[in-house]
């Protein structure tokens, strides 16, 4: 019974583990600054190697950075407000800075990082909160006297009584024992709990496609790059890698939006939905 109970008690856990993955690493994406990152060298393109790199630039929706002469400046975003990155280094150098699609790009990617953070950060507050409950149900009296009750009677010899009892089994189902001691409303939040977590998951599938599209594709000079196997903008030394995807980008938000997706399952599995199944556990 000690074993059966525990592995209870650690089902009932699971979404929220699952979802404080999800919601931490959904909050380091969102504010770090290597959603791009690209590699500045002291020599030219042919011999760049790790002993030559003198300096990482990154970029992310809140934060972009550039070198003004010689001077490495990085400016602060907000989630919202007009488009303003053609002046947000004091250059309207479309080259160097981007232009107003990149703009636009940069802003839907942290708009729906932050949306997406939101739904996760609201997903853990209920999968705190059923897990707690459940945790709770199952330890208290009530509950562990019901199962010494079953147990009891599960000790019958008497074969007419374990017929009759097989029967009304088969005929009237009886709820899963923790499931009489939480609350009626319990399927409806848990339905609730997987929407969000859905929800967030979509919203930062959509903020890596924006963040690809921004920092990537429409990042400055990267067309250039990938046409003509190199940096050959006007006027500017072929020093300087292309933009590519970073940590933030292609990592941590994965696992966000991954342990997000797991969570809505583990939580369908392990709790009651409002179509009335019965959890397995």
């Amino acid at each position: 019974m000690a074993s059966s109970k525990l592995s209870t008690i650690l089902s009932s856990l699971l979404p929220l583990a699952l979802c404080t993955i999800a919601f931490a690493f959904a909050i380091t994406a969102t504010i770090s600054r290597e959603w791009a990152v690209r590699h500045n060298y002291s020599e030219p393109e042919a011999d760049w190697s790790q002993a030559n790199l003198i300096r990482t630039e990154t970029r992310s929706p809140f934060v972009v950075c550039g070198t003004v002469g010689e001077t490495y400046v990085c400016t602060q975003y907000t989630g919202s407000g007009s488009c303003k990155s053609l002046a947000a280094l004091d250059d309207n150098q479309d080259a160097t800075y981007g232009d107003e699609r990149l703009c636009q790009q940069i802003h839907w990617a942290g708009r729906l990082a932050v949306a997406s953070t939101t739904f996760i950060g609201i997903g853990f507050g209920i999968a705190l909160c059923m897990s707690l409950v459940a945790t709770l149900a199952l330890l208290s009296p009530a509950v562990l006297q019901a199962e010494d009750t079953d147990e009891q009677r599960g000790t019958t010899t008497d074969p007419k009584m374990e017929s009759n009892v097989v029967v009304t089994q088969r005929r009237r189902p009886r709820p899963h024992r923790k499931q009489k001691y939480l609350s009626p409303m319990a399927p409806y939040i848990n339905a609730l709990l997987v929407a969000v977590l859905i929800t967030g998951a979509i919203l930062y599938v959509l903020a890596q496609f924006y963040g690809v599209l921004a920092f990537v594709q429409s990042a400055p000079d990267n067309g250039a790059f990938a046409a003509y196997g190199g940096n050959t903008a006007p006027g500017e030394a072929k020093y300087m890698g292309p933009w590519i995807q970073g940590k933030a980008l292609s990592v941590y938000g994965s696992v966000a939006w991954f342990a997000a997706v797991l969570t809505a399952l583990s939580a369908a599995w392990v709790w009651r939905l409002p179509s009335g199944r019965q959890s397995p556990l």
